[in-house]
């Protein structure tokens, strides 16, 4: 006879595409097997596999897309200050050069 430990686990809904049946899976197998992409097998021996993006995959791709974004933006704002700075100096090299009235006539 089989003794239980107490030890209770969240079951989730599976269904083997190969032999039609559906049955649970622990929880914690479920999210490793999505994540890791191992083969597992279905009660009936089939063997199965998650495939697709796993969702740190999909993070993973989110962060680097969000990384390229942030080093895009700070690259336009270096080059903006650097056209700040370079009309600031002309602006201050032009209010320095001499003015004069020669040829005006009054």
């Amino acid at each position: 006879m089989a003794r239980v430990t107490g030890a209770i686990a969240e079951l989730i809904a599976v269904h083997c595409g190969k032999c039609d049946i559906d049955f649970g899976m622990p929880r914690y197998f479920y999210e490793t097997r999505k994540q890791d992409g191992v083969t597992w097998y279905c009660p009936v021996g089939h063997p199965r596999v998650f495939t697709g993006t796993s969702e740190i995959e999909k993070l993973r791709e989110q962060l680097a897309d969000a990384r390229a974004a942030t080093d895009a933006v700070d690259q336009q704002r270096r080059a903006a200050e650097a056209r700040s700075q370079l009309l600031m100096n002309e602006q201050a090299r032009l209010l320095t050069v001499p003015f004069s009235f020669t040829g005006v006539k009054t």
